[in-house]
């Protein structure tokens, strides 16, 4: 339909929403709808928007670049750094966090996902971080970022705590799913905000394998 909306669903003529792009003059995202792995999301200044680059038949949403906590910033400045948090229902229907991941962007690039070429930290219960990166296959990339020099195990999250029970009091309102994986930033004010969820293929493989296991009690799936 081509339509645009605002964050209430009214719908908004298009010269209006350049107008307010133009005044806006800072950094937007624009996703597409069912993209994979960061390859549908584009990183750009308000004024270079024009309707005509979206696709016919696609839904976008177009949204204000996140501004994350400095320590994120300070690990690799040119992505919004997101955790990954693994959520899981017990049979006795209580949410636990199985673990937890920092993912960032490297060379440059605008994106933190791992299929897009980012990398990642393992992150254990109490938020202490893990000596060594890791890519997109589990494998070891070093002991510290490749082009800030940021060094892992050096990486503290005061409000840790804050992002898995944020994430728990969100799998109470679905009680359906038993797995669900969250991806979270960090805003500069020291809170969580859930980006988007995935319950299609959440991510344990690699990671049971090497910071598991994540199910010592096979009961759980009897």
């Amino acid at each position: 339909m081509n339509n645009f909306y605002n964050a209430d669903f009214e719908v908004v003529e298009a010269d209006k929403v350049m107008e307010f792009l133009d005044d806006y003059k800072d950094t937007i995202v624009v996703k597409q709808e069912f993209g994979w792995g960061g390859k549908e999301v584009r990183v750009i200044h308000s004024t270079e928007f024009a309707p005509e680059q979206l696709r016919r038949n696609n839904n976008y949403i177009i949204q204000p670049f996140i501004k994350q906590h400095k320590v994120l910033n300070e690990l690799y400045p040119h992505s919004v750094n997101t955790f990954r948090v693994v959520t899981f229902q017990k049979k006795d229907g209580t949410i636990e966090v199985l673990f937890t991941m920092l993912r960032f962007g490297v060379d440059g690039i605008k994106v933190d996902n791992l299929t897009s070429g980012g990398q990642c930290i393992y992150l254990d219960p109490s938020g202490k971080a893990a000596k060594f990166g890791y890519d997109y296959w589990g494998l070891q990339t070093g002991e510290q970022h490749k082009n800030t020099g940021y060094r892992f195990a050096d990486l503290e999250i005061p409000m840790f705590h804050k992002i898995g029970d944020a994430c728990i009091r969100s799998h109470q309102k679905y009680p359906y799913l038993r797995f669900i994986g969250w991806d979270v930033c960090l805003h500069e004010s020291g809170e969580p905000k859930l980006i988007e969820w995935n319950t299609d293929g959440p991510s344990l493989t690699w990671e049971d394998a090497l910071f598991g296991p994540f199910f010592p009690d096979d009961s759980e799936f009897e």
